[in-house]
């Protein structure tokens, strides 16, 4: 039910689909689609939705309640070193000035062979955009969080960390004014979710799903797309018990960070 008047709740980082599961960039899932299209105008649900190539943002743009971000992933970075890294990113311009935010972008050298100073290279390009045109950042970090932070110190953005998953480093990333999003992973009581969930300042805290196949990874068991706001609010109801603050208080606060976040 509609719980003490909370019309949306807000995901700060999904994807319809995702690159990972052997489909070619942007072969959309078109059943998948329609979910997600019903998902967000039925009015429960709101969040940044990640594109990374632009028939993709475009299909995504014509989603009501979605905000779309552009990015080229880490796991991409190898497909933009081949030639002028700087001129082949640069040929989207037109779609980071459209886009929502710059996302997700980062560095990944756990689940990802990608040579790190091609990464590195094809990160501060897009962090490059992103300040010209004012635009937020999402960031995937995995295994080279000192590296990243070392990038975005030198940064004037606004910036979200999603789905944090380092034992250490949360402070300095605090101290650099990120945002955070509380993985999906925090329903299984994961120890670095549950730690966000704690310790980030309550003006910088998101909750987020990151899709079905990263909610299926995380929780280990099915998900359809009809579940992600199901499994947000219970993710609302565990965060607002790990910070011993009332739900509908704690919605309302999430819901002024995912606007601060995109619009500063």
């Amino acid at each position: 039910g509609n719980k003490g008047g909370i019309k949306l709740i807000y995901d700060g980082h999904t994807h319809i689909w995702t690159p990972v599961s052997g489909k070619d960039l942007g072969d959309i899932d078109k059943d998948e689609l329609i979910e997600f299209k019903k998902m967000f105008s039925a009015l429960s649900y709101s969040g940044i939705v990640n594109s990374i190539n632009e028939q993709e943002f475009y299909e995504l743009r014509g989603i009501s309640n979605a905000y779309v971000a552009f990015g080229i992933h880490p796991w991409q970075a190898d497909r933009y070193t081949q030639g002028d890294t700087e001129k082949m990113i640069r040929n989207y311009a037109h779609i980071y000035k459209d886009a929502d935010a710059v996302g997700e972008i980062g560095l990944d050298n756990v689940w990802c062979d990608c040579d790190e100073n091609e990464q590195i290279r094809v990160f501060n390009v897009q962090l490059d955009i992103a300040e010209e045109f004012q635009k937020p950042v999402i960031l995937h970090l995995k295994g080279m969080e000192e590296k990243a932070l070392d990038e975005i110190k030198k940064r004037n953005l606004r910036k979200m960390v999603h789905w944090y998953s380092k034992e250490g480093l949360i402070d300095e990333f605090i101290d650099c004014d990120c945002y955070f999003t509380v993985g999906i992973d925090v329903l299984v009581d994961k120890q670095v979710s549950a730690q966000i969930a704690q310790i980030v300042p309550l003006d910088r805290l998101l909750l987020e799903t990151d899709g079905t196949e990263a909610a299926e990874w995380g929780l280990r068991r099915e998900v359809l797309p009809f579940e992600l706001p199901l499994l947000l609010r219970k993710s609302l109801e565990k965060v607002a018990r790990i910070r011993g603050i009332d739900e509908d208080e704690l919605a309302k606060r999430l819901e002024d960070n995912f606007f601060r976040f995109l619009k500063g």
